[in-house]
C-alpha cells in the first residue's frame, strides 16, 4: 500500500512540475559572495535544486537523529 501511495505522489508531483517548469523558464542570475562571476540558470531549475537540497538535508538530519536514538536505546537496555 505504501508503494502505491509513493507512486501516486510522484505522479502527482510530476504532473504539477511540468506546467510549473514551462511557465518559469526565465533565467535568474546567481552570484555567490566569496566567488567571482555570475551563473545564469532557469528559475524552475533553481527552485527544484533548492527543494532537492532540502530533502537531502532533511533525510540526513533524520538519519543522524535515528542513529543517535538507537545508541541511547542500546545503552539503556544493557544490564
Amino acid at each position: 500500500m505504501l508503494r502505491l501511495a509513493r507512486r501516486v505522489a510522484v505522479l502527482v508531483l510530476t504532473l504539477l512540475f511540468i506546467p510549473f517548469a514551462l511557465s518559469n523558464r526565465q533565467s535568474v542570475a546567481l552570484a555567490f559572495w566569496p566567488f567571482e562571476g555570475v551563473i545564469e540558470v532557469p528559475l524552475y531549475l533553481l527552485l527544484v535544486a533548492v527543494l532537492a537540497l532540502g530533502i537531502v538535508l532533511g533525510g540526513f538530519a533524520r538519519l543522524v537523529e535515528r542513529l543517535g536514538s538507537r545508541g541511547r536505546s542500546r545503552r539503556v537496555s544493557l544490564p
